[in-house]
């Protein structure tokens, strides 16, 4: 199997489950129907005596009759796999359909010629585990048949910029545990010192890394950022703190200065302007109480203001990175470029000190 972690590929995707039932599941029986951790819920629920609701609708299936013995089919009729937001694959028995170029996962720069091919590509599983040879040529009617079952999901629950869909993932406001925790402590160094120390704004650069205990503590607080940039490139993160739940980042895209605010679940409010190439601006972005964010460049004049934007809800738990985004993104729509040009006097302020 090719791919590892973060991919679509069945390397990175496929997990061998041990489950252990005395006088229930038979000692040394083997299933290899499709299933995933996604079914747990709907399994523990059966097994238990009770019904899942038929809503909120889940994706997750019964797999109690597989764990039994009682059945070698799967109940899913198809399997989709996503990436973030976006599907990437769909399969149904040995059929796998590729329906946009893949990456061999996390961590891995290579990019195989017949992985970023913008067409479908349709592989035979029994046949060739290691999604290599596109058979799409030889079987239209499979991979119509595949795409249509993916028109279908993405008509569901979406698929990155095409929308959520009719069925957006589900969000829970203000999650606490249901046990006493701690939260772990980071092992990782801040930029300057170690995590969770204090750090000199006037040292950072591009590059640098700040752990999340020692980012700035913008939980339902009021946001101001300052810096001096310039850039060669179109694209490119300037700076990005926290990930897929909440933060905010900073990032040119095609030529556009983009100030994003993810401020709790799928919501993503974004103020954007044309900026100059090449050439130094400074750089203002604020996240007001009042419910206004703006983003604003000194060589162009040109402002905006976008109304009806809640705050933070909570501290990021991904680092605050200076001239990349090192995790997965607050924005899945900025490109994931580092930025090539200058970066000076980068501050952010929150809470009183920032503006009302």
């Amino acid at each position: 199997m090719r791919g590892s972690k973060g991919g679509t590929l069945e390397g990175g995707v496929r997990e061998p489950t041990i489950v252990r039932w005395p006088g229930k599941i038979a000692k040394g029986s083997r299933c290899d129907a499709i299933a995933g951790n996604i079914d747990f819920l709907p399994t523990f629920v059966s097994l238990a005596g009770g019904m899942v609701p038929a809503k909120p609708k889940i994706d997750g299936r019964d797999i109690s009759g597989l764990l039994l013995g009682k059945t070698a089919e799967s109940p899913h009729e198809a399997w989709f796999y996503y990436k973030g937001t976006q599907l990437k694959a769909v399969r149904q028995g040995s059929w796998k359909l590729a329906l946009s170029p893949q990456s061999l996962g996390m961590g891995i720069k290579e990019r195989p010629e017949d992985l970023v091919v913008k067409k479908a590509r349709l592989y035979n599983l029994d046949e060739e585990i290691g999604e290599v040879t596109n058979v799409a040529a030889e079987n239209p009617e499979v991979v119509r048949r595949l795409q249509a079952l993916a028109e279908k999901m993405r008509a569901d629950i979406g698929d990155g910029k095409a929308g959520p869909g009719v069925r957006p993932a589900g969000q829970v406001e203000n999650p606490v545990m249901l046990y006493p925790a701690e939260a772990r402590k980071s092992g990782r160094k801040a930029a300057k010192g170690q995590a969770g120390k204090p750090f000199d704004w006037d040292t950072l650069k591009l590059g640098d890394v700040i752990a999340p205990d020692s980012a700035p503590k913008v939980a339902g607080q009021a946001i101001s950022i300052r810096c001096a940039a310039s850039s060669a490139s179109p694209d490119g993160v300037l700076l990005a703190h926290g990930g897929s739940a909440v933060g905010y980042a900073i990032y040119l895209q095609k030529g556009e200065l983009v100030f994003a605010v993810r401020t709790g679940g799928s919501e993503i409010r974004r103020a954007r302007i044309k900026v100059q190439l090449n050439r130094e601006m400074m750089v203002q972005a604020d996240l007001f109480r009042t419910g206004r964010m703006m983003i604003s460049t000194s060589h162009s004049g040109e402002s905006l203001t976008i109304e009806g934007v809640k705050l933070i809800t909570r501290h990021p738990q991904e680092d605050f990175c200076v001239g990349h985004d090192n995790k997965n993104p607050v924005d899945p729509e900025a490109l994931q470029a580092r930025w090539k040009g200058s970066l000076k006097g980068l501050k952010v302020v929150v809470g009183n000190a920032a503006k009302k």
